[in-house]
């Protein structure tokens, strides 16, 4: 049960796992006790009513288990479920996010993703054609968009909506993540519903833009939009340069966003 110690038989999972389905919710024992009548009974070679088997499931097997585990409550499988909810389920959510690597976390966060068009990387200036390698950029429901290498580029961004902006960035054949912003490239990283061109130049960035370097291969850029002040220590102040990011800081990030 969440990955805790609890070990249940097959049949009492099974009571255990269909009673708190919200598909369910609508039966009450006896009802659903019938509907899970040949699995109860293997078939016919239990002599014992299903409902008297789901029952003793529950109040022989279950609600001691769960007691073990701390909970307190009444013998209803309604308060069980709601205790397993809002105790249990967040304290197993958090270890999963902390099992996860870095690239598993970006991953993750990428998955996550609602909208893949708020992103669009602009072309300011290519190399010359003698120079040209083909690069790109993540985006899986149109062709990958290509760059040249040693392009110079901006970023420009469709805010659904106003709030904190998080631009993220994972470069090519590698597991290198950057916090972008907030960092020294953007002025602010509260921003309006609208466009925001990234980078800009501020004083403590002399440019406007980025230039494509490295390996040719794809890149992947997130934005993570908060309504309120994300509450990661880690992320970068406005004069600092862009942080390199370890799973630590991913992590923390998933935990925020599955709080929204």
């Amino acid at each position: 049960m969440f990955g805790s110690h609890i070990i249940l038989s097959s049949k009492i999972e099974l009571t255990f796992i269909q009673r708190l389905l919200s598909d369910n919710s609508d039966l009450n024992n006896k009802q659903l006790a019938e509907v899970l009548e040949r699995e109860l009974t293997d078939n016919g070679k239990l002599k014992s009513p299903p409902e008297v088997i789901f029952r003793d499931s529950w109040s022989k097997s279950i609600f001691p288990k769960l007691r073990e585990e701390g909970y307190q409550g009444e013998n209803k499988w309604q308060k069980a479920r709601k205790w397993l909810i809002n105790t249990k389920y967040p304290i197993w959510k958090d270890k999963q996010v902390s099992s996860l690597n870095l690239l598993d976390s970006w991953r993750w966060l990428r998955d996550k993703a609602e909208n893949r068009r708020v992103i669009n990387p602009i072309i300011l200036q290519q190399p010359p054609l003698s120079e040209l390698a083909i690069g790109g950029w993540e985006k899986k429901e149109n062709p990958i968009k290509q760059i040249p290498l040693n392009s110079l580029i901006h970023y420009q961004i469709q805010l659904p909506q106003g709030g904190y902006l998080l631009l993220l960035e994972k470069f090519s054949n590698s597991a290198d993540v950057y916090c972008l912003c907030p960092s020294s490239v953007s002025p602010s990283f509260e921003f309006d519903t609208g466009e925001v061109i990234l980078p800009q130049k501020t004083k403590h960035y002399s440019k406007d833009h980025f230039t494509v370097e490295g390996s040719i291969g794809i890149e992947e850029v997130l934005a993570v939009i908060s309504p309120v002040k994300p509450k990661l220590d880690w992320l970068p102040k406005l004069q600092d340069k862009p942080l390199s990011l370890t799973e630590k800081h991913l992590q923390s990030l998933i935990t925020m966003v599955n709080m929204q």
